[in-house]
């Protein structure tokens, strides 16, 4: 294939992209030989409908192609390494975490790509929540407050119901801000009605204060 006919097959591919046509657009990838190419915008565009074609092992092919013969960046980095991800290359990944850790150490995005990279391999829920919550407190984004609840539900119901009632002391230390503090303590019932024995004194709990779930309880 000469330069012109390329060229014309990449324009085709760019206006299908651009179309959000991407199964016209990876038919035309198929027969670009981008295999040979060395044009970085061209491969990372192959590598784009690549993966909106769900073929992500031809979508990371395309991009180690960038990455072994055209440039390194962190984009790419990041990039590459979701792709090892949706590859189940779980090795891969890691060692392009580390990679992406040096050149951009103060980047939060990173922390993105740890949780995706922690999920993938399958680790357990308080470890994932730890890698949001790290991420929250640096840089908040919508979208990963909604990853951080979705199917990591604890407690519903509304602000201050969860703030005066919370369901255990993870739900109690997330609410707030600042956040509670915990002390340990005893839960009395008097004539007066319930106190928390705290530090050699008895503190009144208003009623208004006590769980639902403990008015009915004995002394």
């Amino acid at each position: 294939m000469d330069k012109y006919e390329f060229n014309i097959k990449v324009e085709k591919m760019k206006k299908a992209m651009d179309r959000k046509d991407y199964a016209t657009a990876a038919r035309v990838a198929d027969g670009l030989g981008w295999e040979r190419s060395t044009n970085a915008k061209v491969l990372m565009m192959v590598s784009q409908i690549y993966e909106k074609q769900e073929r992500y092992t031809e979508a990371r092919n395309a991009l180690t192609t960038v990455y072994n013969r055209v440039a390194v960046s962190k984009r790419i980095i990041y990039q590459l390494a979701e792709l090892c991800v949706k590859c189940n290359d779980i090795d891969e990944a890691l060692a392009l975490y580390k990679e992406y850790q040096e050149i951009a150490p103060n980047d939060p995005t990173k922390l993105i790509l740890a949780y995706k990279i922690s999920t993938a391999r399958g680790d357990d829920l308080e470890k994932r929540i730890s890698i949001l919550e790290a991420y929250r407190r640096r840089e908040f984004e919508e979208k990963w407050a909604y990853e951080l609840a979705d199917g990591m539900i604890v407690q519903t119901g509304t602000p201050q119901e969860v703030y005066n009632y919370p369901i255990d002391m993870y739900v109690g230390g997330f609410i707030g801000s600042p956040k509670m503090n915990f002390f340990a303590s005893r839960l009395r019932r008097t004539e007066e009605g319930w106190s928390a024995q705290l530090m050699g004194k008895m503190i009144p709990i208003p009623p208004q204060r006590l769980s639902p779930d403990a008015q009915g309880l004995e002394n």
